[in-house]
């Protein structure tokens, strides 16, 4: 039950509705040590995806780095979560990744994205459903807590100001000097308690999409998670949830390409 609502958070964090193919064998993580990696888009291409997550836990005495990267992870809270509530405190969790999708970027626009049928083959495990006015839910059961999320997409020029740190970093950063030819914007909240104690705050996940290759689409997440509660010390604490993450990765690619693969074939 403590795997399932660990696994719910990965869902959250690299939800972008769109996975590379391939088995699980076949892919080569690549774990980064700093956020500020540069995309390496041939061992990419390779079958390789690169990632990098950082914990920062609420309360603890910080050294200057650990200021400066909590610094850079908050400027993708938008929506002055983090400092707008002055009574809570929250643990940060922030993470990127990069991977190839076996499909031309045109595959990808808001109505695919958006797509219940097809957001609910990627989600096979959990309950989806559209809210009245366009956001989703999603009822997860279980010790995986449910959550609601609201899903934007743009095209270039890109005037949203919501958009501008984002776009500032992968820029700089991620692809130096290549704007992304769509992004979207997914904002996780109302999330549920699980076992009387309170799970996520929310989540804001950026997603890039590049063309790369023969009919390949570069995908890059920048996701921002501020946590209430992880798993008790007893139990493995924040080193367990975080090595969770990362070994579910390679469990959600293979979980839900058969989606990307029936819609685009």
């Amino acid at each position: 039950m403590i795997r399932s609502a660990i696994l719910i958070l990965f869902v959250i964090t690299f939800s972008s509705f769109s996975i590379p193919s391939g088995s699980s064998d076949a892919l080569k993580p690549i774990e980064e040590q700093s956020f500020n990696f540069k995309i390496d888009k041939k061992k990419l291409l390779a079958g390789s995806y690169q990632y990098y997550i950082d914990f920062i836990k609420k309360g603890e005495k910080l050294n200057a780095d650990e200021k400066k990267n909590l610094n850079q992870y908050l400027g993708y809270d938008i929506y002055n979560i983090h400092d707008s509530n002055v009574n809570e405190q929250y643990h940060v969790i922030m993470s990127k990744t990069a991977y190839v999708v076996d499909a031309s970027i045109d595959f990808f626009s808001s109505d695919r994205v958006r797509d219940l049928s097809f957001i609910r083959k990627t989600l096979p495990d959990y309950d989806v459903n559209l809210n009245d006015d366009g956001s989703y839910r999603i009822k997860c059961g279980g010790m995986a807590p449910d959550f609601e999320y609201d899903l934007k997409t743009y095209y270039p020029s890109y005037k949203d100001s919501k958009l501008n740190y984002f776009l500032k970093n992968i820029t700089n950063n991620d692809v130096p000097g290549v704007s992304p030819k769509m992004i979207t914007l997914q904002h996780n909240y109302n999330f549920g308690t699980v076992l009387w104690q309170k799970t996520n705050k929310m989540s804001i996940v950026f997603c890039a999409y590049y063309p790369v290759g023969e009919n390949k689409t570069l995908i890059i997440n920048h996701t921002l998670n501020l946590v209430h509660n992880v798993p008790p010390n007893f139990i493995g604490g924040a080193d367990m949830m975080l090595d969770m993450i990362v070994d579910g990765i390679s469990e959600y690619i293979v979980a839900t390409n058969s989606a990307v693969k029936e819609n685009y074939n």
